[in-house]
């Protein structure tokens, strides 16, 4: 059933049970990631070729008509996450005459669509170190990690005010071209991502209940984990299990951990995407996996009970999934997930919906 159809894009495989739509942005705007909140999806980009002068702009799309309307930004930002009738987004300002990157936080309203820069400089990082920073709301709170003066740091900060209202400088080394933060059984959750090693950690989030990580034993079988996702008052962990031949044959399995890290469920090395989305009672994945293919974005449903995952539908897109993807790329709303396809420059970029 493709009800609405597929726009522009044809030689969707497509499974019985499912309908596509996409639209194309073909125009000025680059989008780069997206979120779900407010029964709407929410998208940030740059309206303009050149990154260094084009103005950035949030879109909110209606995600029964997927029509965009377009709101300019204060500053353009990364990382996009949402609270209670507001997004949040990294900033970021260069120090003239060093190397150095000033991070800080930027709101925006869903309601009065609106943003402001809350906290100008809240860490400072050496260069690229940027891209290896993460924000999460979790818990209440905003989060912020980062590696900064030769250590890495995770802020709990305020988000009405931007204010810092504790910093936890003993994070473990969690490393990785991506730390993962999630809200989870026992508080916060830390990992680092792909390439990051095979432990996970987590810290209370109450203020005053000390700064104190406690690093949990390593993801039995995997010698990375690829993304945290809280289900059910367990913490699902993506754990890599080898370290060649990715996108090969299934290497990765599904593990679900307690509040001390115990193992209550696995699922044998399968295929599946990036970290799980709720869609209604379902958990939807979207990725590569063990296809043999990073030409195109299967889309996996996971059962909650044995952790396995079954192919729903495949979407062939412009970028290379596994190079120019992007993050935030994939997100849950209105009964269904939304794929951005040209997150990583390739233009024109393909918003896709999936529902079921």
């Amino acid at each position: 059933d493709t009800s609405g159809g597929v726009t522009g894009r044809p030689g969707q495989a497509v499974h019985k049970h499912v309908s596509i739509r996409s639209v194309e942005f073909g125009g000025t705007f680059h989008p780069a990631e997206v979120v779900g909140a407010d029964g709407a999806l929410w998208m940030t980009g740059r309206h303009g070729n050149d990154p260094s002068t084009a103005p950035c702009a949030i879109e909110r799309i209606d995600p029964a008509r997927i029509s965009p309307v377009a709101y300019g930004l204060s500053a353009c930002g990364m990382n996009i996450v949402a609270g209670p009738g507001a997004l949040y987004l990294e900033t970021e300002t260069g120090q003239p005459g060093t190397n150095n990157v000033l991070v800080g936080i930027e709101s925006f309203s869903t309601s009065t669509e609106v943003s402001k820069i809350l906290a100008p400089n809240l860490m400072t990082v050496v260069g690229s170190e940027i891209a290896h920073t993460q924000l999460a709301y979790a818990d209440g709170w905003l989060w912020l990690y980062g590696h900064a003066a030769d250590k890495d740091e995770l802020l709990q900060i305020s988000p009405s005010r931007g204010a810092v209202v504790r910093s936890i400088a003993d994070v473990p080394a969690i490393g990785g071209t991506e730390p993962l933060i999630a809200a989870g059984p026992g508080g916060i959750w830390l990992a680092g991502g792909p390439g990051g090693p095979a432990t996970a950690a987590f810290v209370l989030s109450s203020p005053t209940a000390g700064g104190v990580i406690r690093e949990l034993p390593a993801v039995p079988g995997a010698i990375t984990v690829e993304w945290l996702a809280p289900v059910a008052r367990r913490m699902w962990v993506g754990g890599a299990a080898v370290s060649t031949g990715l996108h090969a044959a299934p290497f990765e399995r599904i593990v679900s951990l307690n509040r001390s890290g115990a193992v209550t469920r696995k699922s044998p090395l399968e295929n599946f995407g990036s970290a799980p989305i709720a869609v209604g009672r379902q958990r939807w994945t979207v990725g590569p996996g063990g296809t043999g293919s990073c030409r195109s974005q299967p889309i996996w449903r996971v059962n909650p009970t044995t952790l396995r995952t079954s192919l729903v539908t495949t979407l062939h897109t412009r970028s290379d999934p596994c190079l120019d993807g992007g993050y935030r790329t994939v997100a849950g709303v209105g009964g269904a997930v939304f794929v951005l396809d040209g997150a990583g420059g390739v233009s024109p970029a393909y918003l896709y919906r999936v529902k079921p």
